[in-house]
């Protein structure tokens, strides 16, 4: 029985790549996926390299945190199909390596708790908004990064902010997404997504959660 369609792309169908080399994981993702009408899943191991011509059809890309050499398939992709969104299955409890994957800029990350729902709603919210995590990753995440980070190099890039776009910080630090901070300001999603983008450029981060992080160490310091 197939499931409710998904307000991401309604025009089109979403083309999604299991990455994992556990087979039954793979397969069983695959199949709870191909449920949604809206959604076409294939599987691949990390065995052969992928090509561009393999990568070009695929708008999603669902990436076992617990293949080999992660962070290399990740530049991979990146560089051979830009445009695809990478989604994290942090099936084990990995933090560092998830802080890793976040830096080289992956768009969301599901937890070993989440269901098929809960992934389903991750990869509405990376169609919508761009990136999307859980507030407990956004959590973990930003304990990584403030532990990591300086203080002084955090304060200065802080600095290149205007009011409004310190205000838009905020209230990403407490987890809401672009449509909840456009109700709270008062204006169009549109304009947070402008600011948000405008946020990552200055602070020189690839993520809401390292520019979260950032605002977090400026408080606790």
């Amino acid at each position: 029985m197939s499931q409710p369609a998904l307000n991401c792309q309604p025009q089109h169908q979403l083309k999604i790549l299991v990455i994992s080399d556990v087979s039954l994981y793979r397969d069983g993702l695959i199949g709870q996926l191909n449920l949604y009408k809206e959604f076409l899943s294939e599987g691949y191991s990390s065995h052969s390299p992928l090509s561009s011509e393999q990568l070009n059809p695929f708008n999603i890309i669902l990436i076992d945190i617990s293949l080999p050499k992660i962070s290399a398939i990740i530049k991979r992709i990146q560089k051979l199909h830009s445009p695809v969104k990478i989604i994290l299955l942090n099936l084990f409890d990995q933090p560092q390596r998830l802080f890793q994957c976040i830096q080289l800029g992956i768009h969301a990350c599901i937890s070993q708790s989440d269901n098929i729902d809960c992934l389903r709603k991750c990869i509405e919210k990376v169609c919508q908004e761009g990136q999307y995590f859980s507030p407990d990753i956004t959590q973990s995440l930003i304990q990584q990064v403030v532990a990591s980070g300086s203080e002084q190099t955090q304060d200065v890039r802080l600095s290149r902010l205007t009011n409004r776009q310190l205000r838009v910080l905020e209230l990403l630090e407490t987890g809401q997404s672009n449509k909840e901070i456009a109700k709270t300001l008062s204006i169009e999603v549109a304009t947070v997504k402008n600011h948000v983008h405008s946020i990552l450029d200055k602070l020189r981060v690839r993520s809401r959660c390292e520019a979260a992080a950032l605002l977090r160490r400026q408080v606790e310091a």
